[in-house]
């Protein structure tokens, strides 16, 4: 329960972080958690807060919302206590969205009790409420681009992306060569992450290829194998992890090799299933 409750308020923070990331299937480490843990713990009981006072004020609408992020957020916190082993970096990213609304509703809360108390009050106070809240929102607006900034350079920014693109170019090139057609693509585990990044290239030029029945459930059934493959292409790291993914005694040509990445291929007549 402790490391539930430590996970999902690093997840409900993830707007305020400036760690703040794409998910890679990968694990994590909590940082600044003398912080996190209080501000999830806060922002959950301010919106609880809130929920109360504006059923009480007769605002339905947005009393049943915060209701509404409570529940929600109390889910979320279950829902990590049903994760068996450890808890990786995509089971806590969906997280952040609640913490955002949570936020959300924290300001448009705090909006309405400051314009209520300066409505009363002298002109001045009006004016700094009426150009205070416009920059709330536009501050908001601007960690919204940042992070969303951030999301779209995230492959830019990873050491293997110049590999993961060097092996998918080699692959290309074998296939136009061997007039390859649909080949099985044979996945090390060890580098599942560079192999899906050279998949999704492949598809993006309409490519057809398939993964061994093992990868089926990670990529779905639109990679199975149907019977109809003619080449084996096995993406693995170094040499040492052909044995896991190669057909014994099936000679292999090599295509490309990095530090992250081996990749190399071999035609056959016709492939089973996606043994």
């Amino acid at each position: 329960m402790t490391e539930a409750l430590i996970d999902w308020s690093y997840g409900l923070t993830g707007l305020l972080r400036s760690d703040f990331g794409l998910p890679w299937g990968a694990h994590f480490v909590v940082t600044n958690l003398w912080w996190v843990m209080p501000c999830a713990i806060g922002e959950l009981s301010g919106v609880a807060v809130i929920a109360r006072r504006e059923l009480h004020a007769g605002r339905r609408f947005e009393g049943y919302l915060a209701m509404l992020m409570v529940a929600a957020s109390v889910a979320g916190l279950w829902s990590l206590t049903r994760v068996r082993d450890d808890i990786l970096d995509h089971e806590i990213f969906w997280l952040a969205a609640l913490g955002s609304m949570n936020l959300a509703v924290i300001v448009a809360a705090a909006g309405r009790a400051i314009r209520a108390a300066t409505a009363q009050g002298p002109p001045s106070h009006q004016r700094a409420a009426t150009i205070g809240l416009p920059l709330v929102l536009l501050l908001g607006a601007a960690l919204g681009a940042h992070h969303l900034q951030d999301f779209t350079s995230f492959e830019l920014r990873r050491v293997e992306r110049r590999q993961i693109v060097d092996a998918y170019e080699a692959i290309r090139e074998y296939m136009r060569n061997q007039h390859v057609r649909r080949p099985l693509i044979r996945i090390d585990a060890a580098v599942w992450s560079q192999a899906a990044g050279v998949l999704l290239r492949l598809r993006r030029d309409r490519s057809e290829v398939a993964v061994a029945d093992e990868w089926v459930p990670m990529f779905t059934d639109a990679f199975a194998a149907n019977g109809h493959e003619d080449a084996i292409i096995i993406v693995g790291r170094g040499r040492a992890g052909r044995a896991a993914t190669d057909l014994p005694g099936v000679p292999g040509v090599l295509l490309f090799e990095s530090a992250a990445i081996h990749v190399e291929a071999t035609l056959t007549p016709k492939i089973e299933g996606g043994r």
